[in-house]
């Protein structure tokens, strides 16, 4: 069966080399599959309110090796007003982590998806 198979291989390439020209077909390139760019993780804090609660989201997030960006909204009333929305929290409930445009949640949020063993894969994927 092999012998048939590469008989009839080695025919079409002649065929096709006559139709092209005496040069070879050239291999198709091999293109290594794109490596996909971890989402922005964003933790959003209000001023000084909640350092302890920073500095836990902080190292929660280190040990899986992601620096959140933070984000201060204490002055930004519009972007206050918008994270506070989509997180749907008060404001006495910051600081908070986004990855991408969806919520993580606080301290108790990111502990929550520690025990249950999603926080690695919910940090990674937007």
């Amino acid at each position: 069966m092999f012998r048939r198979v590469r008989s009839l291989k080695n025919a079409v390439t002649e065929r096709l080399q006559g139709l092209v020209g005496q040069k070879p077909l050239p291999e198709p390139a091999r293109v290594a599959p794109k490596r996909r760019e971890p989402p922005p993780v964003f933790l959003f804090v209000d001023g000084a309110r909640g350092r302890e609660a920073v500095a836990d989201i902080e190292r929660i997030c280190s040990v899986y090796d992601v620096t959140p960006a933070r984000r201060d909204v204490g002055d930004d009333e519009a972007m206050r007003e918008f994270v506070l929305r989509e997180a749907r929290i008060d404001r006495d409930d910051l600081p908070v982590l986004f990855v991408a445009n969806r919520l993580l949640g606080g301290v108790e949020g990111l502990t929550a998806r520690e025990k249950a063993g999603t926080l690695q894969e919910d940090l990674r994927t937007a």
